[in-house]
């Protein structure tokens, strides 16, 4: 009896975490990963809320900051929703064996750096990091956002969207943080836990 509780223990321990990020994707995660978007509309609202982080910057919202992360896996979700006459057999045969990226988007405001005017834009910077290394990624995409201005203080914010990728094999299932420093002064993280991210 000893000796089946270690071995399943241990098997326990040999076996990953059925949430936890894998690249490449295997065919049964493309299959899972399908059938995640092709079913009852309104499911999967809490499975994306984990693919989303606000960023407390600026100190006081609004406006709201946020990074959210796009894992091979959700990108094979979202293709199936948005791909008329797809199945599970299609996903397969697009995806099994492909070269993916990972994908950051962040959208971040922070105060101008002259008083009174949008015009003292410079672009923030965004860095990911795990196992206390940065992972080397490519600015895919930047772009200003619209300037914001609370009616009750008058305050401006100003901010940039801004995508990174890398290829999917630079990351791995542990804690992948994404670190934010803006223009006016401000360093904001927020750390997803790939163990439980698909």
């Amino acid at each position: 009896m000893r000796f089946r509780f270690r071995a399943l223990a241990l098997a326990l321990a040999i076996v990953p975490a059925a949430f936890a990020y894998e690249y490449p994707l295997s065919p049964s995660a493309i299959r899972e990963a399908y059938f995640l978007e092709s079913g009852p509309k309104g499911t999967a609202t809490d499975f994306y809320s984990k693919y989303i982080h606000n960023l407390p910057i600026p100190a006081t919202a609004p406006p709201v900051s946020y990074a959210s992360i796009e894992t091979p896996y959700l990108q094979v979700a979202e293709h199936a929703r948005d791909t008329p006459n797809y199945d599970a057999q299609d996903a397969v045969k697009e995806f099994q064996n492909k070269t993916m990226t990972f994908r950051i988007f962040t959208e971040v405001y922070y105060r101008p750096q002259n008083s009174g005017s949008s015009s003292g834009r410079h672009d923030i910077r965004v860095r990911l990091m795990q196992h206390d290394r940065e992972i080397d990624a490519n600015v895919a995409d930047r772009w200003d956002l619209n300037a914001f201005r609370d009616a009750a203080t008058s305050a401006e914010s100003i901010g940039q969207h801004v995508e990174l990728e890398c290829t999917a094999d630079k990351i791995d299932s542990s804690d992948l943080t994404v670190e934010v420093d803006t223009p006016d002064g401000q360093h904001a993280e927020t750390t997803f836990d790939l163990s439980e991210i698909k």
